[in-house]
């Protein structure tokens, strides 16, 4: 799921990117607390288009993904901004979703908790 999500998001940004600018890609990682722990992943670039804050195709499949995992009545899961030639989109996970919790499985503990 996290792959898609990045894989359409670096395509996202070469597709739009500006190649005027120097600048291709600005990525930031957060964490938030509130009820949950939350990552906020933030990706920028500069963009062509101005001012069109319309999520495309695959923006919608990220955040009914999104809204699925983090709790259907939770708006806090993508936000997208295009404003002054900037791209941004700010992803929300739920950080107790990304972590496996330890296992008794023989396997899991060698590969993955040791």
């Amino acid at each position: 799921l996290l792959q898609g999500h990045w894989e359409e998001l670096l395509f996202n940004a070469l597709k739009y990117a500006d190649p005027e600018k120097g600048e291709f890609l600005t990525l930031k990682f957060e964490e938030k607390k509130e009820e949950f722990t939350w990552l906020q992943m933030i990706l920028e670039n500069p963009s062509a288009k101005k001012d069109d804050n319309l999520p495309g195709q695959g923006l919608e499949g990220i955040e009914e993904d999104l809204r699925q995992l983090n709790e259907e009545e939770s708006d806090y899961t993508l936000n997208i901004e295009n404003k002054k030639n900037r791209f941004r989109v700010t992803l929300n996970y739920r950080s107790d979703l990304l972590m496996l919790e330890e296992s008794n499985t023989p396997e899991l503990e060698k590969n993955y908790f040791s």
